[in-house]
């Protein structure tokens, strides 16, 4: 009897132990800088990178990589957020040195497959610059190994959470969420202005969306839904966004505490600025403005300027 409960309580150990290591852990998230957007690499039981980054973006992402102690065969898998070149172009390139898989969201097929953008819609007079000046739309080709059609775990790569389709900033846009709150949200909105080189913490609407009206829509649904207690934790360099957990007695998931320390109290501000931004009435309905006012700008659609007058209510 004594040897059947020793035999007992050893593989019910062992099973605990097996059950403990099949758990994802809450992963690392390390952010790689580059010349126009960022890629972030989630670290869990082994590395997933969120985007690609543009062309002459490969020195500078393979020696940040090298410097965190990642190598190329460490990459599980890259999931591009969207097909522009600026966050698709090295798609190609990191597969073959990495046997990566490739993931996009179904909507943008045709751009990656002809490796170049779509048809920039821009959303303001420096948009219109950029397109025209500064932004090089192709990109070598590629077609991606998992195409996203919904919502997808991310477990077979070791890492908690999941990627989902958000169209509206291009046709195939896609959010990465873990388990403990973070979200990826590629250019559904943006860090500052010139890429990030001013008030980087500051979100505010991106230079381009294909459909303006349905990203704001999504911005709305991540606030007010899953991600509502989230707050802006990162926007420099403008294009690649991440949005973190923001520390609640609510929430039994929400991000280590070495995690919240780093959230810059300019985006805590900037962030729950926004929020409040996207709650009100259209602008023209603002008690804030004199009727006057209001009368002579008429109707306006939503604006993603949450600064401009959040400064009255945190001041």
């Amino acid at each position: 009897m004594r040897h059947v409960l020793r035999y007992l309580l050893a593989t019910l150990a062992a099973a605990h132990l097996v059950g403990a290591a099949a758990q994802p852990a809450t992963p690392e998230v390390l952010t790689f800088r580059l010349s126009m957007s960022n890629v972030h690499a989630i670290k869990g039981s082994r590395t997933v990178l969120v985007d690609a980054g543009g062309k002459s973006d490969l020195p500078k992402l393979e020696a940040d990589m090298a410097q965190a102690g990642i190598g190329w065969k460490d990459v599980a898998a890259v999931i591009v957020t969207h097909g522009h070149s600026d966050h698709a172009a090295l798609a190609a390139e990191i597969r073959r040195r990495s046997g990566a898989t490739l993931v996009l969201g179904s909507g943008d097929l045709d751009m990656a497959g002809a490796g170049h953008n779509d048809e920039l819609k821009p959303t303001s007079f420096m948009a219109t610059l950029l397109k025209q000046f500064a932004i090089d739309p192709a990109y070598e080709a590629f077609k991606p190994d998992r195409v996203i059609t919904g919502e997808t775990r991310l477990e077979e790569w070791g890492i908690a959470g999941r990627v989902y389709p958000m169209p509206g900033h291009t046709p195939g846009s896609l959010v990465v969420e873990l388990d403990d709150g973070r979200s990826f949200v590629g250019d559904m909105i943006l860090g500052g202005w010139l890429g990030g080189a001013f008030l980087a913490q500051r979100p505010g609407e991106h230079y381009f969306h294909a459909d303006r009206q349905r990203n704001l829509e999504n911005i709305r649904a991540l606030l007010r839904g899953p991600a509502r207690m989230h707050r802006a934790r990162r926007l420099a360099q403008g294009d690649q966004s991440m949005l973190a957990p923001r520390p609640s007695p609510e929430r039994s998931d929400a991000a280590p505490a070495h995690t919240r320390r780093t959230i810059p109290r300019g985006a805590d501000r900037a962030a729950s600025a926004w929020q409040a931004e996207l709650e009100r009435p259209a602008l023209h309905d603002d008690p804030g403005l004199s009727r006057g006012r209001a009368a002579r700008r008429g109707p306006r659609p939503d604006r993603l300027r949450p600064m401009r007058h959040a400064r009255r209510r945190i001041a």
